[in-house]
């Protein structure tokens, strides 16, 4: 009987023995699996990550061919802005000889005018003399 018990209790011990490794296994197993997502889930954030990245370089790369287009625009305004300066300089400097022109032509119309009248009188008190 004694036999027997210790047989059985043997087998028992030797059934928890068991159980407590096939216990061990499975955490072990469950830990690994924990582990394996972690290192998953790291890859996920680091590739997540490295996305950001690439957006936040071509905003930025974006950005810079908008600043160079504004750039580019305003220095065609600006150099439209001093042609269209020197032609209305050339228009006003044209008006000003002109006007000179037209001064210098009345002047000379005046002139004669008056040499005229008083060629005239002169002759007129010549005759009268």
């Amino acid at each position: 009987m004694r036999v027997q018990q210790q047989q059985e209790q043997g087998q028992e011990w030797q059934h928890i023995q068991n159980m407590r490794v096939q216990q061990q296994q499975e955490q072990g197993q469950e830990w690994q699996h924990i582990q394996n997502m972690r290192i998953q889930q790291g890859q996920e954030q680091g590739q997540e990550w490295q996305h950001q990245q690439f957006i936040r370089v071509q905003q930025q790369q974006r950005q810079e061919q908008e600043w160079q287009h504004q750039h580019f625009i305003r220095v065609q305004q600006q150099q439209r802005q001093e042609q269209e300066w020197q032609h209305q300089h050339s228009i006003g400097v044209q008006l000003q000889q002109r006007q000179e022109q037209e001064q210098q032509h009345l002047q000379g119309w005046s002139l004669n005018h008056l040499e005229y009248i008083c060629y005239i009188k002169y002759t007129t008190i010549q005759d009268a003399i």
